[in-house]
């Protein structure tokens, strides 16, 4: 009776951890949801654009 005390003691905190990681992911994806996606523009250096074009220049001349 002990062991089967201790397997069903062991399901039950098993079920718990499940549970919780799982919330615990769900509350994770939503937030990350909600963040701003920021514009393409955002994300492009305009220092390297500009270094680019000043190289193509050079190789021109």
């Amino acid at each position: 009776m002990c062991l089967l005390d201790f397997l069903c003691f062991r399901n039950s905190v098993e079920k718990l951890c499940v549970s919780w990681a799982l919330s615990l992911v769900e509350y994770v994806a939503v937030g990350a949801l909600k963040l701003p996606v920021p514009s393409t523009d955002v994300l492009k250096t305009h220092e390297s654009q500009s270094f680019s074009a000043e190289l193509l220049e050079f190789q021109k001349s």
